[in-house]
Parts: structure tokens; C-alpha cells; sequence
């Protein structure tokens, strides 16, 4: 088990480093390819939709197929699209490429998820996987914009080559997970599986907490996602290098890993404290 742990959290990192490494180069790229910088927007849209369309489909896969195959191709199919965005050089082909990224994305946080919910039967045990999963993926994206902004400054201006660069490290983790499998329990969820139209049919059922809690994720993701990209443009409209902007966001990394890690844990326990406290002074008057 201690393998499987090793290799889940080594992929969660390795994940995050390789997803964020070339957003360092893209206010210069497309600035460089003359492309307005509203399109941005749509091209996070066009992975948006990506992620949103086929997350199920991926998970579904890999509830039904062998998981680590699954999560193998798709790492792959994220690789063509980074390097298919650093080969276009039309707007619009560049937003084909950004949704075949989104489409494959999908794939590898739900199928390391679900790897995680099978692998790990002890509800404590298995929160804090998702925890550490969940940390290691932000401490790789913090890392991955320090070292992707060094890479934009180095290669510059042929700034289309750090997205190829980007493609083919991913390309190659792509291999690794394909040929290793570290003691990970892979259930066929095969008979158990309701058709995908019976879960979407039981949306309208489901109780207010995860209605409440979708609903606080997605305006939570609308404002970081915005705020990040208007932040990588300012600070290179402001006359700022790539590594400047990584470094920035590098020190924004840390300190949402630092809030991940022990300041939200240790509110949660208080406040978990607090209210089993106030049940029990109530039972007892």
C-alpha cells in the first residue's frame, strides 16, 4: 500500500507541475501571434467544456476498463493538445487545440479520485489521500510557474516551443503510467454502474448540501479562474519578465498549500469540536 500511496501522490505532483508549466508563455505567445487578448477567455471556455462534457465519460471508462490504462491515454491525449496549441498559429485552431486539453483533462483528476475511493477503504485514511492529492497538485502547479517562466525567458522569443516542450514531458509521463501499476486496487464498477441518464435524472433529487456545495465550487473556479489569467496579463502588460509572473504565483501557491495543509484543517477541527460541543450542552438541558 505504501507503493500505491508513493505513486498516487507521485502523479498528483507530477500532474500539477506539467498542466500550469507553459501558462507562464501564453500572454506573450499569443501576444507574439498577434491574437486579441479576449480570446483567452475563450479558450479557457473551450477547455471548460472539455472537462465538463467528459469528466463522466472518463470516469465511467475507467470504472469499466483498467483504470491506469485509462489514465495513461488520457495524459496522453493532453500531451497532443498542448502541442497542437504550440504548432497552431490560427486563432481558432488554437481553440480546437485547447478542447481536445480540456476533453482529455477530464480524464485524470476523477480517475486518480476514484483510484483513491477504491484503494483506500478507512474514511480518515482515504480524506487525507484526497488531501495530500489535492496539495501536491497545487504544489506542482506553484512549482510549474517558476519553472515555466524561466523556460518562457530562455526561449524566447520562439515562445510556441514551450508548449511543445510541455506536450512531450507529459508525452513521456504518459509512457510511465501506461507500464506501471503500484499495488492500486482497480474495482470493476462494471455491474454496479446506473446508466448515465438515470444520474443525471437523480440531479433534481439530491439534497441542498451538494446542491450547495456545486453551486459554491463553481463561483468559487469562475473567480479564480478569471483572476488568474487577468493576473498573468497585468503583470506581463506591466512590464514584468515571465519569471517575475512565476514567481508570483509561486508564493500564491504556497500559501494556499500552507491553508490546505494545516490552517483550513485546523478551523474544521475547531469548529467540528465547537458544534459536537453545543449538542451536547443542548442534550443535556
Amino acid at each position: 500500500m505504501k507503493n500505491a500511496k508513493r505513486y498516487l501522490l507521485l502523479i498528483s505532483l507530477v500532474y500539477g507541475i506539467l498542466l500550469s508549466l507553459g501558462n507562464p508563455a501564453i500572454p506573450q505567445y499569443t501576444t507574439s501571434l498577434g491574437i486579441r487578448e479576449s480570446m483567452v477567455g475563450f479558450y479557457l471556455a473551450s477547455a471548460g467544456i472539455g472537462l465538463f462534457f467528459f469528466a463522466t465519460l472518463w470516469g465511467a471508462l475507467g470504472d469499466i476498463k483498467h483504470r491506469n490504462k485509462v489514465l495513461g491515454i488520457v495524459f496522453m491525449g493532453v500531451a497532443l493538445g498542448q502541442i497542437l496549441f504550440g504548432t497552431f498559429r490560427n486563432e481558432y485552431m488554437l481553440l480546437v487545440a485547447m478542447l481536445l486539453s480540456g476533453i482529455f483533462n477530464a480524464g485524470i483528476l476523477v480517475n486518480i479520485y476514484s483510484y483513491v475511493n477504491d484503494s483506500f477503504k478507512e474514511e480518515q485514511e482515504r480524506n487525507k489521500m484526497l488531501s495530500y492529492v489535492v496539495s501536491l497538485f497545487l504544489a506542482g502547479s506553484a512549482i510549474a510557474y517558476i519553472v515555466g517562466g524561466e523556460l518562457t525567458l530562455k526561449l524566447a522569443p520562439n515562445y510556441h516551443l514551450v508548449f511543445i516542450v510541455q506536450g512531450l514531458l507529459m508525452l513521456v509521463f504518459s509512457l510511465y503510467i501506461l507500464y506501471n501499476d503500484r499495488g492500486l486496487i482497480d474495482i470493476d464498477h462494471h455491474l454496479s454502474r446506473r446508466h448515465f441518464w438515470i444520474n443525471v435524472k437523480q440531479i433534481v433529487k439530491f439534497p441542498w448540501v451538494p446542491v450547495y456545495t456545486i453551486t459554491l465550487t463553481f463561483f468559487i473556479s469562475f473567480s479564480h479562474n478569471n483572476v488568474r489569467r487577468f493576473l498573468d496579463y497585468y503583470i506581463i502588460d506591466a512590464g514584468h519578465s515571465a519569471v517575475i509572473l512565476g514567481i508570483i504565483v509561486f508564493v500564491a501557491g504556497l500559501v494556499g498549500l500552507v491553508s490546505n495543509l494545516w490552517i483550513a484543517p485546523f478551523f474544521l477541527k475547531r469548529f467540528h469540536n465547537f458544534n459536537q460541543h453545543r449538542k451536547e450542552s443542548k442534550s443535556n438541558h
